[in-house]
């Protein structure tokens, strides 16, 4: 089960659920290779939920966080208004990133 797969990979995981549904879902995973890196999972319903799991999962990580993600996503504008930056170029997806180290007190 992919979902199975995702929570015992993630090292953070928030859920916002309604009467027993997941309305979204949002996780970071560490990236496995030569360099560390702690990427973003994102799954909602809609923009609202989104972001609401975004700021949370934001409000208790203090990381350089990436997320790949593609062009065309409805979730995009969530991260660029959360301060995430283009790093490049994917294809299909493009690749951003959050200093997220400082974020607390400076706003």
């Amino acid at each position: 089960n992919t979902l199975k797969k995702f929570i015992k990979e993630t090292r953070s995981l928030f859920i916002i659920e309604d009467r027993g549904d997941i309305k979204g879902i949002i996780g970071i995973w560490k990236s496995i290779g030569n360099v560390e890196r702690f990427y973003i999972k994102l799954n909602a319903c809609n923009e609202k939920i989104a972001d609401a799991l975004l700021t949370v999962l934001l409000w208790n990580n203090r990381k350089y966080l990436y997320v790949k993600i593609r062009k065309e996503s409805p979730f995009l504008k969530v991260f660029k208004n959360k301060g995430f930056e283009f790093r490049g170029d994917r294809g299909r997806d493009v690749l951003l990133i959050l200093n997220n180290q400082f974020r607390k007190e400076h706003g």
